[in-house]
């Protein structure tokens, strides 16, 4: 069995080694046997409690779900565009060379520049989404999971 004060040396020596860190810190453990100042570390890192994490979690998954509905919204709005003008997707329309029709779709024309303009500003929204938004929240829920699964296992749950 270990003096006490040997044990407070090797706990000082861990926590040394861990503060001293610049970036990344990367510990590896034993499955069968984890050091007890490993455990130590697991449960208190940044002050969350297991409860705090999961309520962390709840709300990240909330607002991944608010992010995807907006984007599934934006999605909508861009296909009901692209159904009224087929053409902005490629498809090609009859054609027929009467003075109505090419007045019919010279004003077509002109509501497919909006259109097309409105389709960009809605890939620009979407995109913006992802990258500001829903990113973000799923590396912070990626984050909080492997928290929460790294601490179960260590208290054997």
């Amino acid at each position: 069995m270990k003096k006490d004060a040997d044990v407070e040396e090797e706990r000082r020596v861990s926590y040394v080694g861990l503060t001293r860190a610049i970036d990344n810190l990367f510990i590896t453990v034993l499955e069968q046997k984890p050091s007890r100042f490993i455990k130590e570390i697991a449960f208190n890192p940044k002050k969350y409690s297991i409860n705090e994490l999961y309520s962390m979690l709840n709300k990240r998954k909330s607002e991944k779900a608010v992010i995807k509905y907006k984007i599934k919204r934006r999605n909508k709005k861009k296909e009901l565009i692209l159904k009224k003008y087929p053409e902005l997707s490629g498809e090609n329309l009859a054609e027929s060379y009467s003075f109505f029709y090419n007045i019919r779709m010279w004003l077509r024309e002109k509501g497919m520049e909006k259109a097309a303009k409105r389709i960009k500003n809605i890939e620009g929204k979407i995109a913006n989404l992802k990258d500001s938004c829903l990113i973000p929240i799923l590396d912070s829920i990626n984050e909080i999971e492997t928290e929460i699964n790294f601490r179960n296992k260590l208290s054997g749950k």
